[in-house]
């Protein structure tokens, strides 16, 4: 199902919110239940994300911001996830080179 428009134009707030109706619908119908206990979307300042019109729509069906401060060194929040399933599947291995840690994580 095809959620946000390809190529086609400049996203704007009221573009984006439509996206948005989209998803929301999507996840509804694709992954009933996800959604009972809220949502969080992870924003940068762009101005679709920031705009009235969007903020208003968010409050609207319940979904809440995180905002990635702009230019930030620290990894993004959404990658958080990576480092866990990472460290549980290192967790007591030992490696005798680099390469065969290399190897072990990327086959």
């Amino acid at each position: 199902m095809e959620i946000a428009r390809r190529n086609t134009c400049t996203i704007n707030a009221n573009l984006y919110c439509e996206t948005l109706r989209k998803l929301r619908q999507v996840i509804q119908n694709m992954r009933r239940g996800m959604l009972s206990g809220g949502m969080v979307l992870l924003h940068e300042n762009a101005c679709p994300h920031t705009a009235a019109a969007t903020q208003e729509l968010l409050d609207q069906i319940g979904w809440k911001n995180f905002y990635q401060p702009p230019y930030s060194p620290d990894p993004a929040p959404s990658d958080f996830y990576l480092f866990l399933k990472l460290k549980k599947f290192l967790g007591g291995k030992r490696f005798g080179s680099d390469k065969e840690l290399e190897n072990a994580v990327t086959t």
